[in-house]
């Protein structure tokens, strides 16, 4: 899942722009920079300053992009069908909860037994 999502954040916002930081062999410029926080300012919730606003955007970057190098020195591939279906679960999961994704209690214990984990 991670690696999906990090795929399709640091897909999106664009190349232009000046670099602001190089990770491995890919540039974070202020386009991709600006997208995501523009995004990242449009969430809800307590709006941050612009700098502490900016440090978690590039943190995030940072961290898709590091996430990325490492999936390809693991030889990690995944589809664009993959990732489009990994959104898709995210999304659901974030605007209906994991629970209305098994109407029958039984599915829902039996992931939840299997990821070891407990309601």
């Amino acid at each position: 899942m991670v690696l999906s999502f990090a795929a399709a954040i640091t897909a999106c916002g664009g190349a232009t722009g000046v670099v602001v930081v190089q990770v491995g062999g890919n540039l974070i410029t202020t386009g991709t920079l600006d997208h995501w926080m523009s995004v990242q300012a449009n969430v809800g919730g307590p709006t941050p300053t612009h700098q502490a606003l900016q440090r978690r955007v590039l943190g995030l970057l940072i961290s898709s992009e590091r996430a990325i190098g490492q999936a390809a020195e693991l030889g990690v591939e995944i589809t664009d069908a993959e990732v489009k279906g990994q959104l898709e679960r995210f999304n659901y999961d974030q605007n209906y909860g994991t629970a209305e994704r098994f109407p029958r209690e039984a599915e829902l214990q039996k992931l939840l037994s299997i990821k070891g984990e407990s309601v």
